[in-house]
This record gives C-alpha cells, structure tokens and sequence, in this order.
C-alpha cells in the first residue's frame, strides 16, 4: 500500500515553511505564546505585566523605604477556537512524494490556501472595539495620505509606544497606490522588502500590501501596529495519508488550529479608509 512511505513529520514541516512564506498579517504578530496549549478549544491566559510607583524627593537625601509595592498586571484570555483544515486525493503518494511533487505543488498549495483563511481572520481584528480608529470625514488622496498616517503614528507615541519601535503598516494594493504617489522615493529593496507584502518604508514604517485587508460596504481597514500589539498561536499542524474505502487513490488530510487576540490594543491604530 503506497501510504506506508508517508512521512507526516516532513509534511508538517514543510506545510508550516510554506505558510509562514505567505503570511502576511500574522509575521508582524506576538507568536512568543505557540507551544502552550495542545489541542483545539484550549485557551492561553497572557499576562502584562503592571508598572511600578516611583517617588521623588527635592533634599538631597535618601529616604526610607515603604513596603514594597504590590503590582498588579492585566491578563486576557485567547481561546483557540479557529479550525481549518483540508483533504485531497494523490494518485500515488509515494511516487509524489519521491518526485518532490507534494513539497512543490500539493503542500505549497494548501499552505497558501490556509495562509489566506488565517490572514483574513487577522485582518479584522482591524474593527476590534478595543482599539484606536482614525476615520477621516474626507476620502483619502495623494495629498492627504501622509498626514493621515503621521497622525496615527503620533497616536501610538502618545500611548507610550517607544519611538525607536517598528511599526508596520498594512494596507491593500488601492491604499499603496495612492501612498507611492504621494511619496515617491519608498525605499525599495528587491531582495527583502518585497517578501511577505513589504513594499517599501516611510520614517519607521514598515509599508506592506495584502489583499486582505479587511473591508466593508463604505471603507477599508489599514493597520497600523507594533509586533507586540496582537498575539497569534498556530498551535496545531497535523497531518496523515490513507487509502480511501472506495477510491484506488491515496488521500491526504490535516488540519491547523489557530487563536488570535489583542494584548496591547493601545498600540494599535486602524486607518478606515475610502478613495475618490
């Protein structure tokens, strides 16, 4: 039976490699929670943690101590609850797998397929009640595109965002249109910046481009987040062959779980969007 060759460990591996590749929105995540939990439905608690009391004296003098302060953090809950999966024929697994075939065409295309499920579901937390949202009364032009996003970096200074942080901006191809126009020389490198969306910086703005920035009837919602603000756990990959009852096919199934959740949504800003 030609499943008997099936390696689940490689196929995971490189399904993982794959979706990673295509990720857009879920490489600017908090992914330092992964490893966990173990199956779907568990939930992580992420704890933050408080900031301590100072005092300040104007004598010169040392002073006693209190008792040492009590710090009390802030902890959310993230339930993974996102279950994707899929399931194909392979007339021979063996011989595709010994071909090369399901590392070049079957894995990288269900990776991609998954990749594009988990964006979107990122993508919205762009409407997260918990977050900043700069709508403006106008539409969005070439010669007003840059104050728009100065205003929303300066809206994550003022929550404390340390101004020597990455902050990457996502928006759809329309929004990156109108950004080269308004801001020709984006520094473009070929060999990096074109890699999971990057297309270009402005100040210290990572500039990426996704097709699935989250939209609605009137506007679409670009990002503008630092890595810390959202966490993301892709917690399971599994995957394993069989021969189906009543087929002479081989056939492959898997599934990913995944979780999503702010831990920071002060350092978050959403620019909802609409052009001329």
């Amino acid at each position: 039976m030609s499943i008997r060759n099936f390696v689940p460990l490689v196929w995971a591996k490189q399904f993982e490699s794959e979706l990673d590749r295509n990720l857009v929105f879920k490489e600017d995540c908090n992914t330092e929670h992964e490893g966990k939990v173990k199956n779907a439905g568990d939930s992580i608690k992420i704890l933050t943690p408080g900031k301590p009391s100072t005092r300040t004296f104007h004598d010169g003098k040392l002073h006693t101590l209190d008792e040492p302060e009590k710090i009390s953090g802030t902890s959310v809950t993230m339930p993974l609850n996102e279950v994707t999966d899929y399931h194909f024929a392979v007339d021979d697994l063996d011989k595709r797998q010994a071909e090369g075939s399901v590392k070049d065409v079957y894995m990288s295309e269900s990776a991609k397929v998954v990749a594009n499920v988990m964006d979107q579901y990122l993508a919205k937390f762009a409407v997260d009640k918990n977050i900043v949202q700069e709508k403006p009364e106008t539409a969005t032009t070439a010669d007003t595109i840059l104050d728009l996003i100065n205003k929303c970096v300066t809206k994550l200074y003022e929550n404390d965002v340390p101004l020597d942080t990455e902050l990457i901006l996502t928006g759809t191809p329309k929004f990156i249109e109108v950004l080269r126009k308004a801001y020709e020389k984006l520094d473009t490198d070929n060999s990096e910046m074109l890699k999971n969306g990057r297309v270009g910086r402005y100040h210290n703005v990572t500039i990426k481009m996704s097709n699935n920035v989250y939209k609605d009837a009137t506007h679409e919602y670009a990002m503008l987040r630092t890595k810390r603000s959202l966490a993301f756990v892709n917690q399971v990959t599994h995957s394993e062959a069989y021969r189906p009852e009543k087929t002479f096919e081989d056939a492959v199934k898997g599934v990913v779980v995944y979780g999503g959740k702010f831990v920071r949504p002060k350092e978050t800003v959403t620019l909802a969007l609409k052009y001329a």
